[in-house]
């Protein structure tokens, strides 16, 4: 999550940078204003940039959280199983149970 605070600041500080340069494109001369042009479109091309890291963050997070979900079903599925095939309930034997109380 820290990594898609981190996308969206660096985006919106250079969206920001690239807008500031745009009102000063109709005040200055032409070949400083070609100058704050090329600025203000890369500035704002980044954000494509910024666009794209941010979905493959959010998307390997997710990822992250499928394999954890997915792992932690196949190991109770796993559990599950070898309780049947010996007639044992790992979560609390009978036996024991008795003896106890």
């Amino acid at each position: 999550m820290k990594q898609c605070v981190i996308i969206l600041l660096l985006s919106s500080t250079t969206q920001g940078i690239g807008w500031l340069f745009g009102p000063f494109l109709t005040f200055i001369n032409s070949e400083a204003g070609n100058i704050l042009g090329w600025f203000f479109v890369i500035f704002n091309g980044l954000e494509g940039l910024w666009v794209i890291l941010l979905y493959i963050v959010i998307r390997s997070l997710r990822m992250d959280k499928q394999r954890y979900r997915d792992f932690a079903e196949q190991i109770t599925k796993s559990t599950e199983s070898i309780s049947h095939k010996y007639g044992k309930n790992f979560e609390g034997d009978k036996e024991y149970e008795d003896i106890v109380t």
